[in-house]
């Protein structure tokens, strides 16, 4: 029996027997990322390590060396993406917000009813503050000299937060479907309600389960409604 003859011709693989085409690759390589996405990629690696190690310890104790380590990079590349601890705090709050504005943007261009629409922001909103609990308890800390470029921070992301809460308000207030009310000051009790009830009572009751709760408490008051009040 002849011995098969294997040539290797560019990409492909050739065989007198049997006779058919194999490639070498199934796909071809991938390509390096660019620039812009490696950045990305070291940047969020740097902030997920700098969360836990500062949701751990308080603000003073924190030290960069400490956040190179557990992010597993250099000193040298730590400070290219952070010049300052304080500009790693501050950036961490910022991204926290921003996580969640992303997610309160997806539900507003959805086009949901408004009656859909606000009961899925509440549970946006729920859920992420008690996903990124120790983000948002990180705030409640720092030192006195950060508290007021953290307000800052803080007060452009809440603004924009309640701005899409309120858009909804007033979509269900054309509607019919909400009483009118005033729609700023609605949307910043909300914010301040569960923000409230996710630093008290995150880290014991689940989100699945709370934020239904803040949601009928929020929609339905506390005032029994009238076929129930025998009950």
């Amino acid at each position: 029996m002849p011995a098969k003859i294997l040539e290797l011709t560019g990409q492909f693989h050739y065989s007198t027997t049997p006779k058919r085409l194999l490639t070498t690759h199934a796909h071809p390589p991938r390509l390096p990322r660019s620039r812009a996405e490696r950045h990305a990629s070291k940047r969020a690696q740097i902030l997920d390590a700098a969360s836990r190690i500062f949701a751990a310890r308080s603000y003073h104790l924190v030290n960069m060396d400490a956040i190179a380590l557990g992010a597993g990079v250099g000193k040298g590349t730590l400070y290219r993406y952070f010049p300052s601890k304080e500009e790693l705090y501050l950036a961490l709050v910022d991204e926290a917000f921003g996580l969640l504005i992303r997610r309160l943007d997806r539900v507003e261009s959805a086009g949901l009813p408004p009656s859909v629409a606000l009961p899925r922001m509440i549970e946006a909103i729920v859920e992420t503050f008690a996903q990124h609990l120790p983000y948002f308890r990180l705030m409640q800390r720092g030192e006195a000299r950060l508290l007021l470029r953290k307000k800052q921070v803080i007060r452009s992301r809440r603004e924009h937060i309640v701005q899409v809460v309120a858009k909804v308000l007033a979509r269900g207030i054309e509607a019919g479907v909400f009483r009118k009310v005033d729609r700023q000051l609605a949307a910043s009790m909300l914010i301040g309600m569960v923000w409230g009830v996710s630093l008290n009572h995150g880290h014991e009751t689940p989100a699945e389960i709370l934020a239904p709760r803040v949601g009928d408490l929020y929609l339905h008051g506390l005032l029994q409604a009238a076929g129930d009040a025998n009950r």
